[in-house]
């Protein structure tokens, strides 16, 4: 399936597609989740682009390799040797007699940027996390037994109208499997407890609200939104789980509230400097074992969390 370019995707009628990349997604001019995240804490705020943190090119490196395969990684992401020599500094360059080790090291460093010019440069450290998450992915007894991003569509852009405000929408799923939508997340903390707050924090639950709203509008009925966050620290560990239905209503209608705002901002013709109140959701939890051995600790919030019972608790 040929990869689309960005005038190609521009003209693209509503519906679901598999052949946007990436870069052409994110350029597309289009009203999204992340940009509704934004928006419903401080429209101003949300005119204001954001500059691609570090710990973000390592999630996207995870997502590439876990969503895309290895040729996909090898295309956007370049991995500086565990043995290459440290960068030279301005002042090395300028140095009127530079020494043997500086020189070598210039070398180094030209030719490489040379042959990845307008790749994401990562470490060989970086290499060894994006391996050993993506490992720790595949061998989870939940994402196995689910079969998780193993079958269905990896990395769909699904485009629509809204019919109430006439917005243009776009989302980018990492995998849908109808009834199931599948979502990767990389984080520095993967318990229960510390994902909760990020669910809070990144707006995670309008996130899935936008997705399932999203899979409707193309005729897609969604039974669940499940979830794997993996920690960037070893060992790896995964968390597995489902947002509950409270969950995903109460992200449609934060959703649905951000298309609201944009249309009265784009009426106004300005986004006021003004900060809104978020919902927050209580933390309460129960402890619930299913038929099939799993266990499952539901919020009756946002998330459910499962994962193989051991011996000892059984």
């Amino acid at each position: 399936m040929k990869s689309l370019t960005l005038e190609e995707a521009l003209a693209l009628p509503d519906g679901i597609y598999q052949n946007v990349p990436e870069d052409v997604y994110h350029k597309l001019p289009w009203f999204s989740a992340s940009y509704a995240r934004q928006l419903i804490v401080n429209p101003a705020s949300a005119q204001v682009p954001i500059e691609e943190k570090p710990s973000l090119s390592l999630g996207s490196a995870i997502h590439a390799l876990k969503l895309e395969g290895r040729d996909a990684l090898n295309a956007r992401f370049a991995f500086v040797p565990a043995d290459a020599p440290k960068k030279p500094t301005v002042t090395q360059r300028n140095a009127a007699r530079p020494s043997i080790e500086t020189v070598n090291a210039i070398h180094f460093w030209d030719l490489f940027e040379s042959q990845n010019q307008g790749k994401t440069i990562l470490s060989a450290d970086d290499k060894v996390i994006i391996e050993g998450a993506c490992q720790a992915i595949d061998t989870h007894p939940c994402v196995v037994k689910r079969k998780m991003f193993q079958s269905g569509m990896n990395e769909v852009t699904i485009i629509y109208t809204d019919r109430e405000t006439g917005i243009r929408i776009k989302s980018r799923l990492d995998n849908l499997d109808e009834p199931y939508i599948n979502d990767l997340k990389s984080t520095a903390d993967s318990s229960l407890f510390a994902f909760q707050r990020s669910i809070e924090k990144f707006g995670y639950r309008l996130q899935i609200g936008a997705y399932s709203i999203a899979a409707a509008s193309v005729g897609l009925e969604i039974e669940e939104s499940r979830l794997v966050a993996v920690s960037t620290k070893p060992p790896f560990t995964p968390l597995v789980g489902r947002f509950s239905q409270y969950a995903v209503e109460r992200g449609q209608i934060d959703f649905c509230r951000a298309l609201t705002i944009e249309a009265e901002c784009r009426e106004l013709g300005h986004y006021p400097n003004l900060e809104l109140v978020p919902h927050l959701p209580s933390l309460f939890e129960v402890y619930e074992k299913t038929c099939d051995g799993t266990l499952i600790i539901k919020n009756d919030c946002d998330f459910y969390h499962e994962f193989e019972v051991p011996s000892w608790l059984a």
